[in-house]
């Protein structure tokens, strides 16, 4: 779960803190890959990629912050055992002028957004994603290899070689 302590202006032009929580179970990310047949992460992460080098486009960009907010809100209860969401938490909380100031941040601000993302992905993803990652830099760096021995043993050699003089031996 995370926990964001925000500073916004209300309705009202007065400034507020508001603690917002937001939290992604495997149950809700495995949910939202079935139904989207298992493209949501792929797109997330090329949204993510694209981000990085300001390829996205910002409606794109936005719409996707607009899901992931949408999927992890809610309220945590006093004790820390329960945390809520349902369709009138969410209703509520786009509505307020915290919403907007969250969103806007998340929106424009990459390094903010990234953080956001890594730390409401559930963790057991983000290992997942390191040791695949990790495994495919490995088997990247085995293909290098075989690609060199590849590439060495395709070498064409001069058909014509020039004599070898060895020098002698004797003194």
């Amino acid at each position: 779960m995370l926990k964001i302590t925000l500073d916004y202006v209300n309705f009202e032009g007065q400034t507020r803190q508001k603690d917002l929580y937001f939290n992604i179970s495997m149950k809700a990310l495995a949910e939202k890959e079935v139904r989207s047949d298992g493209t949501w992460l792929e797109a997330l992460k090329a949204i993510s990629e694209a981000a990085e080098k300001d390829e996205a486009s910002g409606d794109v960009i936005m719409d996707r912050f607009y899901e992931i907010i949408s999927l992890s809100y809610g309220e945590r209860s006093a004790d820390g055992e329960l945390f809520r969401q349902s369709p009138q938490i969410w209703d509520d909380f786009k509505s307020s002028a915290a919403f907007d100031a969250f969103f806007m941040k998340v929106c424009t601000d990459a390094e903010y957004a990234t953080k956001f993302i890594n730390a409401v992905l559930p963790a057991e993803l983000i290992e997942r994603v390191k040791a695949q990652q990790a495994e495919a830099a490995k088997n990247a760096e085995t293909n290098i290899g075989r690609d060199s021995i590849t590439a060495v043993r395709e070498v064409e050699l001069p058909q014509q070689s020039p004599p070898v003089v060895w020098p002698s031996t004797e003194s």
